[in-house]
């Protein structure tokens, strides 16, 4: 009994720290998106026309 034990304490360990490095690998929050300086900045009123 202490071997299975041991072994299903192992692979709970495995499958967490596995979770955990694969959620760090995306950055958050996500980056804004880029845009040139010569865009206009738009009013209220023109956002709600696009």
């Amino acid at each position: 009994m202490g071997r299975a034990r041991f072994a299903t304490g192992l692979l709970v360990i495995i499958c967490v720290a596995s979770g955990f490095t694969y959620q760090e690998r995306r950055p958050w929050p996500p980056g804004l998106q880029q845009v040139t300086d010569d865009s206009p900045v738009l009013s209220p009123a023109d956002e709600w026309k696009t």
